[in-house]
């Protein structure tokens, strides 16, 4: 594999490790999901419905109520993907999953540092596109597979970044 990064010693990352590390970041943003979905979903689904069936008529309230909460939560989603991608690993290149399996994000140019609006791009396309089109989270992540030399996926082009295996 060709090396990348003059001086970091660090080559592209495989499919294999990068696919471990988004499973364990997914779990991770899963799990913080949940736990804080879990009082959203108390309080705009389940109560107003138990209150609406306890009269024994519809009420138009508890649609409106779910229609919130879901809102919510879809916002609460994007939102947690946005600190934990974008700020916390602004950092040190790294999440969790990435630190987990020694891999870390750099820019394509090594005279660049790695800054706040390469993160936000790969949010973009990863989460947003991801997110919002029909199979692009597919092709997205399976485009490292036949990109040469730098392994790249379509939101790692998108932001001009690379994610490398580091030698610890």
């Amino acid at each position: 594999m060709p090396t990348v990064s003059p001086g970091i010693g660090s080559s592209p990352a495989g499919f294999g490790d990068r696919f471990l590390a988004y499973l364990i970041d997914s779990l991770l943003l899963g799990l913080v999901s949940l736990i804080l979905a879990c009082p959203i979903m108390i309080f705009t689904l389940i109560l107003p419905a138990a209150r609406a069936n306890e009269v024994e008529r519809f009420d138009p309230g508890v649609i409106v109520s779910f229609l919130v909460g879901y809102a919510a939560i879809f916002v609460l989603q994007f939102g947690l993907a946005y600190l934990y991608l974008v700020e916390y690993q602004l950092r040190t290149g790294q999440t969790v999953g990435k630190r987990t399996m020694s891999l870390r994000v750099l820019p394509v140019r090594p005279d660049r540092p790695l800054d706040r609006a390469m993160l936000v791009r790969r949010w973009l396309v990863q989460f947003v596109a991801g997110g919002f089109v029909p199979f692009f989270a597919w092709v997205d992540g399976l485009w490292q597979l036949w990109d040469q030399p730098l392994q790249q996926t379509l939101h790692d082009k998108a932001a001009e970044t690379l994610v490398a295996k580091v030698v610890q």
